[in-house]
C-alpha cells in the first residue's frame, strides 16, 4: 500500500524564468511541460529546482502542484530542500523531487481547484496554501493528456537514432551537390548597425553570475585562451534594438549553449 500523502501545495513559477523565443513573450504552458519538465528537470541530479528566494518549506512526501501563468501544468513529489550556503547567481538553493514522479498534463484552471478545496484555494501566487491531501485523488481522476518523462535509456536510444538518421541526410544532401558543378562563392560587401554596450554592465553581469550560467546553473564549460577564465555572454533579455535598456537587471550572463538557444531556441 503507497504511503499517505502528507499534503497537497502549490508552487508558482515566474514567467521571468522561461523566456521564449522572441524577448517580447516567455514560454507557452507546452513549451514548459516539454522542454523543462520532460526533458531539464529529469536530467538534473536529485530533480533539482533552483529557487530565488525562499523555495518552499514542506514535508517530504508532499506533492507539489506547479502553477504557471495562472494554470496547473505539473505534478511532483517533494523530496526536501536544499539552501545553498552562498548564493550561485540569482538561485539562493534548490528543491529536490522524485524524477520518477513527474507528470505533465492539460492544463487545470482555478476553478478546479476552487471545487476541490473550496476552503483552502484562495488563488494562485500564494505559496504558503496547503491543501487538504483527501481531495487529492479526484484531483488526479479529472486530469486529461498526463504524461511522465521518457526513461534515459529510451532518450539515448532516440537521440542516437536522430543523429544517425541526420549524418546520414546530410552525406546523401553533401554528395549530391558535389556531383553538381562546382560552386565558386560571390564576394558581397555587408554593412551592419550595433548598438555600443556599457563595459559596466558587462562586468557587473559577469561577476553576479561567478563563472556559472544563470540558465542552466552549469559551470561554463568553455574557458578563455588567454587565462583559463570561465567563458560567459552577456544576454539583454529585452533587445536593446526592441527598446530594451542596457542595464544589469535587463541582463543575464549565459553560456554559448543557452545564449544560442535564447536567440533561436
Amino acid at each position: 500500500m503507497a504511503d499517505p500523502i502528507p499534503a497537497v501545495r502549490i508552487l508558482p513559477m515566474s514567467t521571468d524564468e522561461f523566456p521564449g523565443p522572441t524577448d517580447d513573450r516567455a514560454q507557452s504552458h507546452e513549451e514548459v511541460q516539454s522542454q523543462f519538465f520532460l526533458s531539464e528537470l529529469p536530467s538534473r541530479q536529485g530533480g533539482r529546482y533552483y529557487y530565488r528566494t525562499k523555495g518552499l518549506d514542506a514535508e517530504p512526501g508532499t506533492v507539489v502542484l506547479f502553477q504557471y501563468n495562472n494554470r496547473i501544468i505539473a505534478s511532483a513529489v517533494f523530496n526536501g530542500r536544499e539552501p545553498f550556503g552562498e548564493p550561485e547567481g540569482l538561485y539562493h538553493g534548490a528543491l529536490r523531487f522524485d524524477v520518477d514522479s513527474i507528470r505533465v498534463f492539460d492544463p487545470v484552471g482555478p476553478e478546479v481547484l476552487r471545487d476541490l478545496w473550496p476552503e483552502e484555494f484562495k488563488g494562485f501566487g500564494n505559496a504558503m496554501a496547503q491543501l487538504n491531501a483527501d481531495a487529492y485523488p479526484e484531483f488526479q481522476r479529472r486530469l486529461t493528456d498526463i504524461r511522465a518523462p521518457m526513461p534515459l535509456d529510451r532518450w539515448n536510444q532516440r537521440l542516437d537514432d536522430s543523429v544517425t538518421e541526420a549524418l546520414q541526410r546530410s552525406a546523401e544532401e553533401r554528395s549530391s551537390r558535389l556531383a553538381k558543378a562546382p560552386h565558386f562563392p560571390n564576394r558581397v560587401s555587408v554593412t551592419a548597425a550595433v548598438f555600443e554596450r556599457n563595459p559596466d554592465v558587462i562586468a557587473e553581469v559577469l561577476t553576479r553570475a561567478g563563472g556559472i550560467c544563470e540558465q542552466c546553473k552549469c559551470s561554463a564549460p568553455f574557458p578563455r585562451r588567454s587565462d583559463g577564465s570561465p567563458y560567459l555572454e552577456v544576454h539583454h533579455k529585452k533587445g536593446l534594438a526592441k527598446g530594451g535598456e542596457d542595464t544589469v537587471e535587463n541582463a543575464v550572463a549565459l553560456c554559448p549553449n543557452c545564449h544560442r538557444q535564447a536567440h533561436y531556441g
